[in-house]
């Protein structure tokens, strides 16, 4: 009865830890912030966490748009405003307060922008260009595949952004830069990292 006693007891245990590690692995699933994509991906309408304004999209029809679209909707008058029609793909989501949002545009098979809007004035602040302006060392990988991408928010008012691609003319180097851009343009460098492209595997 003891080697019984003891042989179950461990299987009760992984029972019971099973479970738990499913749980804890749906809960952080879902602690990550919702995002909308275009053309592809989630095109659900997403509000803003303080459920006062909504972004969605709006498909490409023939005759009717130039290409897809990113709108955004007040909640309270139910008026909606155009925000950005796409040359490529897309995707924007929520600063944690609502206040902000950021979208990044894939316009280009070698380019991609970033933005942050203010809610309310839809002000746009071009994050690419304050890096530029903050760094003078990436400038030197602007005429290449270049791509500023807003990673996530760091709080309210700060993201942090990856700037990376690869350079096209002979010897070929990839790059990869990080930075935390303020909502008033403030930039600080994360890290760097420039290295010879590897042939048997590509910069990302």
């Amino acid at each position: 009865m003891r080697c019984l006693t003891a042989f179950v007891l461990p299987l009760c245990l992984s029972a019971i830890a099973v479970p738990g590690a499913l749980v804890t692995a749906f809960v952080q699933e879902n602690s990550r912030p919702a995002e909308l994509t275009l053309p592809y991906g989630r095109v659900q309408p997403l509000p803003s966490p303080d459920g006062a304004h909504t972004l969605y999209g709006v498909e490409f029809q023939d005759g009717k748009n130039a290409g897809s679209q990113l709108w955004i909707r007040d909640n309270s008058t139910g008026g909606s405003r155009l925000l950005l029609t796409l040359g490529g793909s897309m995707q924007a989501f929520w600063s944690p307060d609502g206040n902000a949002f950021s979208v990044n545009d894939h316009w280009a098979s070698d380019r991609e922008s970033a933005y942050i809007y203010d809610t309310e004035t839809l002000k746009r602040q071009n994050v690419g260009e304050d890096i530029l302006a903050a760094d003078p060392e990436s400038r030197h990988f602007t005429n290449a595949h270049a791509y500023f991408h807003v990673e996530r928010w760091d709080g309210p008012a700060q993201v942090i952004v990856q700037f990376h691609g690869h350079t096209d003319e002979a010897p070929v180097r990839c790059f990869e830069f990080r930075y935390r851009v303020s909502r008033t343009g403030v930039v600080e460098k994360l890290s760097e990292r420039v290295h010879p492209l590897d042939k048997n595997r590509s910069c990302n």
